[in-house]
Order: structure tokens, then sequence, then C-alpha cells
């Protein structure tokens, strides 16, 4: 085997483990989530297609709702009872190399109080329209 053929298979395996990474399927269960409360700063739509981001008081991260807007959650009304108040996120314990410093975090369930906002987790899913 010539030098040139050792580097073309050495390639397409870093590739190929690369993309296994970047693409496995994030961990809903909430047993091997994270849990993080603060104040929320911003809420858009951006990034893919229907996410929602959420940014909180004092923290750098991104939280994400994946295809939020597709799955029915209102953005506008998002923004008026969340913005500037207290939330309880769950996000995935997921690493990526598209990501791998975390700066954006899948969130898996969402809560104003005791009140449930998002959860990815439950089965049926659970998305309300128009939150308390």
């Amino acid at each position: 085997m010539n030098t040139k053929t050792k580097v073309f298979i050495s390639l397409s395996a870093a590739i190929f483990c690369f993309m296994l990474l970047a693409l496995r399927p994030v961990n809903i269960d909430l047993d091997d989530s994270y849990e993080i409360s603060g104040y929320v700063l911003s809420v858009k739509e951006t990034g893919g297609p229907g996410d929602i981001f959420l940014t909180l008081e004092d923290d750098e991260t991104r939280y994400y709702i994946n295809r939020g807007a597709q799955n029915g959650l209102n953005i506008s009304e998002l923004q008026r009872v969340l913005t500037h108040k207290k939330v309880t996120i769950f996000h995935a314990d997921h690493w990526t190399p598209i990501d791998p410093l975390g700066g954006k975090q899948h969130i898996l369930k969402l809560m104003k109080g005791n009140k449930i906002v998002y959860d990815e987790t439950a089965r049926p899913q659970i998305v309300t329209k128009k939150i308390p």
C-alpha cells in the first residue's frame, strides 16, 4: 500500500468517526440531564428551522428548544411570559465536535415555577401554546 492510499484511508476513517460523533441523537432521558435556573434575558427564534433560543442572565450558554416553533410553541407568547422571569431548564448531557465547548445546549424540559412550559421527555410531547 502506497502513502497516498494510507493517507486517504486514514482521512476517510477520521471523517467517518467525526460524522458519527456529530450526528448521534440527543439522549432525552431526564436522569442524564443537567438542571439550571436563572432569569431569562431573551427568547428568539433563530438557528435551525423553528429553533427557539433562550439566554439567561450571567450565563454565556444559549439554550434551545429544537424545532419549538414547528411543534406549536408561540414565540411571542414565550417572550411575553418568560422574559425577565425565573425559569428552570433541564438540558441534555450531550457533547458534539460541532460545539466542543458546549455553547449551545438542547432543552429537554422548561419550567416557570411549577408550571411546565415545554417537555420533550414526556410521551406524548407536552407543548403549551398558552402559558399560564
